[in-house]
């Protein structure tokens, strides 16, 4: 199974350089060509289309965005820092059971998923789920089990690239990028606060791939809490403060920011991390905003969860991706997203759960 190359090709020639999409679209094309193993061709193909990009801007030269990213931000996450910090996350073994590589099989379960859902996303499922628009490959970098590739012209289409595993965490990833699919499909908005959101659906159906695999009896509610994502929240909390700490301290013009200096902020933070030198250089280095997206979406996703109606939870998934028109906190507050409050039960409720299976495997 691959992408179709021929209209990769063809929407290469149809791409409108005056779409907002523009760029977007011709790296995804560079990158789909790569993937496909026609990186030689990429040049020949786009260059005429090229220009110079940067995905991430120098930290220095954002600093306004980084003031609104962490009034917004810093003190949600200073709370769910709180209710994680006294816990010594455990190195899991994030591995959901073999089966044997048959991709057939997985689609005639994505159908089967599709069915649990109601309309109009049952509907939405099977049309992002085909198969055309799967790549599946063992080179695809090891930091992600898949990438959503979007191609808006001359029509909405998402390529979805999965990495190839012997278990049935490909299906969980399927599901997790023809959620993205499905919702990026309705992001109406550029608005950079608003990208917080941006893996909302990711973890949301990843948690509804991993109960309709426990109801098959596939998988077991171990599986389903290994698979949580509840480990890389943590972690991104930690890597996000880092980055604010050290982003602090630039920000107060300081010519020079030692080890020493972070240390005693992270003390004051009461961030007990090991901010090693090569820790700091690789925080400092990634655009800080990806931490606060993927700790911010999962606490959104957690509330998700929370609401038992599977019919209301997407309707309020749709409306938080597609309605530019509240500021960030009144979406929240209007579609009864709840963390904004000081319980965090959610988290509360997930980090018993680990530390109760965690009691269970020292036994």
């Amino acid at each position: 199974m691959s992408w179709n190359y021929k209209e990769i090709k063809m929407r290469q020639r149809v791409l409108d350089k005056n779409s907002p999409f523009y760029k977007d679209d011709l790296e995804n094309l560079k990158e789909m060509l790569k993937e496909l193993g026609k990186e030689s061709l990429s040049e020949k193909i786009l260059s005429p289309l090229s220009f110079f990009t940067s995905k991430f801007a120098v930290i220095e030269d954002n600093l306004s965005h980084y003031r609104s990213l962490a009034n917004l931000t810093n003190p949600i996450l200073l709370k769910a820092f709180a209710v994680t910090k006294d816990y010594d996350v455990p190195e899991l073994q994030k591995r959901l059971p073999k089966k044997n590589f048959e991709i057939k099989d997985y689609m005639e379960m994505i159908d089967e998923f599709a069915q649990t859902l109601p309309e109009p996303f049952k509907t939405e499922v099977r049309k992002y789920a085909n198969e055309s628009y799967f790549q599946i490959s063992s080179t695809i970098d090891a930091e992600y089990n898949g990438i959503t590739f979007i191609i808006h012209s001359p029509s909405y289409k998402p390529y979805y690239l999965i990495k190839k595993t012997k278990s049935i965490e490909i299906f969980v990833s399927m599901i997790h990028e023809i959620g993205h699919g499905i919702f990026l499909k309705n992001e109406k908005t550029e608005l950079n606060l608003y990208k917080l959101l941006d893996e909302v659906e990711g973890y949301f159906f990843d948690y509804l791939a991993l109960e309709f695999l426990k109801k098959k009896g596939l998988i077991s509610q171990k599986d389903v809490l290994e698979n949580d994502c509840f480990t890389d929240f943590v972690n991104s909390l930690y890597q996000y403060f880092a980055q604010a700490l050290h982003l602090h301290l630039i920000f107060q013009k300081k010519g020079f920011v030692s080890t020493e200096e972070i240390l005693k902020e992270s003390f004051t933070y009461d961030l007990s991390v090991p901010l090693s030198q090569s820790y700091l250089e690789f925080v400092s280095a990634l655009d800080f905003f990806e931490n606060a997206k993927y700790a911010f979406s999962y606490l959104v996703n957690l509330d998700l969860q929370n609401i038992s109606d599977l019919e209301k939870a997407l309707y309020y998934l749709y409306k938080l991706r597609s309605d530019s028109s509240l500021e960030i906190h009144a979406l929240l507050k209007k579609w009864q997203i709840t963390f904004l409050e000081d319980n965090y039960a959610s988290l509360k409720r997930v980090k018993r759960e680990h530390i109760k299976m965690d009691k269970q495997e020292k036994i």
